[in-house]
């Protein structure tokens, strides 16, 4: 089967939709399926495209070429490639700094329209979904909403996927069905990988007591999240702590949140890791004891972080703030499928056990090629319900 993956950017290392798509296609490779990937707004180029013959066929437009002109040359490329399926990696605001993109959705939309096998996958859908949302947000996600809505009704998809359960509820609220397509690590296992990471530590003079409790955060860090809570957590811990923080820590940053935990708890270890290769991550993650999930529970599957957690056998505590999204089953994932612990159950190290580390890429793949052969009939919805 010929597969086309469409999504805005490419840029490795600075969209985690454009890394998590060339993983993907990477891992269809390796289940005899030709792959081709199109980014059509780039932000990382010049004027010029670029284009990658080996091992993934890949096009991408500059976001500064105009769109008449970008839709013009990924038909013509589309028309070469000849591609069996074209599974479109959408994340709303990959096509404008608010999400406000009506213009390139309907190109896109119109372009794909000429193929009869398209599917989307939404990895993000509309802001100010939950209850606690800021009037701003639900006010911007009207209309991001509408957008969806009108895209689907629109171009009329074989398939529609989504990453966690909250959203597939949220999409049959608008009459859209769609599948669960749980994201897998843009980090994976790398047997071995934990003596690079002991060996970084040994270069800054990091010496960790085998008592210790090693506390990781990965990834963003929100501006808001059960921090007072956490912080009360630690105050109470019996086993001496170490937390370590890595990976690009927007929003609030690492340094930020140093300074503020040492400001509650002057005697805390911490160390920050910042961004590292990828062996070096999966080292961190074989090293620590327990990973910190700042994401709501109700979107944990959604999260890299959480799936790198899954990937390396992790536990975790969960420290996101809860969200109401109105939906009307239970938005918790099944705790079950993993060692979790609520800030209520804060974890002494004697409790911690790591599991089995997982290769979800595999079990995904497999999804995604068993649900695009049997895409038949498209997806049908009214334009608007209000």
């Amino acid at each position: 089967m010929k597969i086309l993956f469409l999504c805005s950017c490419l840029e490795p290392g600075k969209d985690g939709v454009g890394d998590y798509i060339q993983i993907l296609a990477n891992e269809l490779l390796v289940h005899q399926q030709e792959v081709s990937i199109l980014a059509i707004n780039d932000p990382f180029l010049s004027v010029n495209e670029k284009e990658k013959t080996q091992p993934i066929p890949s096009l991408r437009l500059s976001n500064k070429e105009s769109w008449s002109s970008r839709i013009i040359k990924s038909r013509n490329w589309i028309d070469e490639i000849k591609p069996d399926h074209i599974m479109w990696h959408f994340v709303i605001y990959g096509y404008h700094h608010r999400g406000f993109s009506f213009r390139p959705l309907h190109l896109i939309s119109r372009l794909l329209k000429n193929y009869s096998q398209v599917s989307i996958m939404f990895h993000e859908l509309w802001i100010g979904a939950a209850k606690e949302d800021s009037v701003k947000d639900k006010a911007i996600g009207e209309i991001h909403k509408l957008l969806i809505k009108y895209l689907v009704w629109d171009l009329k998809p074989v398939k529609v996927f989504t990453s966690n359960s909250t959203y597939v509820r949220l999409l049959n609220k608008e009459e859209i069905d769609s599948f669960l397509l749980p994201i897998f690590s843009n980090i994976p296992y790398i047997p071995g990988a934990e003596i690079l990471f002991k060996d970084l530590l040994n270069a800054k003079g990091v010496i960790n007591s085998g008592e210790t409790l090693k506390l990781g955060i990965f990834g963003t860090i929100p501006f808001i999240w059960q921090k007072e809570k956490f912080i009360a957590k630690l105050r109470k811990s019996k086993s001496s702590v170490i937390l370590f923080i890595a990976g690009r820590s927007n929003q609030c940053t690492a340094a930020t949140l140093k300074k503020e935990l040492k400001k509650e708890i002057p005697s805390l270890n911490i160390v920050i890791i910042e961004e590292q290769p990828v062996a070096i991550i999966s080292g961190f993650l074989q090293y620590i004891d327990l990973g910190i999930t700042l994401t709501a529970p109700q979107l944990l599957e959604k999260s890299g972080v959480y799936a790198a957690y899954m990937e390396h056998g992790l536990p975790m505590l969960l420290a996101g703030l809860d969200k109401n999204f109105n939906c009307e089953e239970n938005d918790l994932v099944d705790k079950n499928q993993h060692s979790r612990w609520e800030l209520d159950g804060f974890p002494d190290k004697g409790e911690i056990e790591k599991s089995t580390p997982k290769n979800i890429k595999e079990k995904i793949t497999r999804n995604i090629l068993e649900l695009i052969e049997k895409a038949e009939n498209k997806v049908s919805i009214p334009l608007v319900k209000m």
